[in-house]
């Protein structure tokens, strides 16, 4: 047989298809009709051309999300965080907006919008007394209201502000944990956890699921009846922590709403 002829064959044999999946583009593996390399890589005519632009949609979504500033990983947990100076603009961060507020009150606008209302952390910045309040209140999928206040109650104009707002979905192996809990000490949001019965003001949350090492836990108490609420851990482990909201005088504060955040090693 002539060699030109036995590379025709060959060559035949190379692109012939092995088996019916290999002809519709819709198997994982299989190739496009025609030409191409199959639907995951979005190279073949038909169906493998769909997934294709499918799969790009679906890449220039994650990519505008990211240069907003809310972070996607792969279970779908958003992450947004920023700096505000003491006027109310920008330090750092992107996602967000701040409204012309009286100084120690950002309010503070996501864009885009949680799918559902997210757990907000904040701290306040090194300011003129070193000793802010912190408190949220309004919190909802499209912004939240964070307030600094100073020792006497009043709202401090001279500290920056801090944050990060974590929302999305939680599978159960994802080291992270994060909820909101009512004063009463009920669940407000978030799961993989629960609180046991004590006193207001005294939060023992436990674990559904324990760290594989003790977490770093950072909480934030809500608007209360004073808006001075003092918040500290303690017995922090793989399986729960304590979380306390003292009032300025050092007294458990029986009014005020808990937002915490539990990260785990990754």
């Amino acid at each position: 047989m002539p060699r030109s002829r036995r590379i025709g064959l060959q060559r035949g044999r190379e692109i012939a298809p092995r088996h019916p999946a290999q002809t519709s583009g819709g198997g994982q593996h299989g190739r496009g009709t025609g030409k191409g390399q199959g639907a995951t890589h979005g190279q073949g005519k038909g169906a493998g051309r769909g997934a294709g632009t499918a799969a790009v949609s679906a890449f220039a979504a994650i990519t505008a999300k990211a240069a907003a500033g809310i972070v996607n990983q792969p279970n779908s947990l958003a992450i947004l965080r920023g700096v505000i100076n003491t006027d109310g603009t920008v330090a750092s961060g992107t996602g967000f907006t701040v409204g012309p507020t009286p100084a120690g009150h950002f309010v503070i606008s996501f864009a885009p919008a949680f799918a559902a209302a997210p757990v907000v952390i904040a701290i306040g910045g090194k300011g003129s007394t070193n000793r802010t309040y912190v408190n949220y209140d309004v919190l909802a999928a499209t912004g939240v209201d964070v307030y600094l206040y100073t020792h006497d109650g009043i709202l401090d104009p001279n500290t920056p502000l801090a944050f990060v707002a974590v929302g999305g979905t939680l599978p159960g192996d994802l080291p992270i944990i994060r909820g909101v809990v009512n004063a009463d000490g009920t669940i407000a949001s978030g799961v993989g956890f629960t609180v046991g019965p004590t006193p207001a003001g005294h939060f023992v949350i436990s674990f559904t699921s324990a760290f594989a090492a003790a977490p770093v836990v950072v909480a934030t108490g809500g608007k209360g009846s004073t808006n001075r609420a003092l918040v500290n851990y303690d017995a922090l482990a793989t399986t729960g922590v304590d979380v306390y909201l003292h009032t300025s005088s050092g007294s458990l504060d029986p009014n005020t709403p808990l937002a915490f955040v539990a990260v785990g090693a990754g």
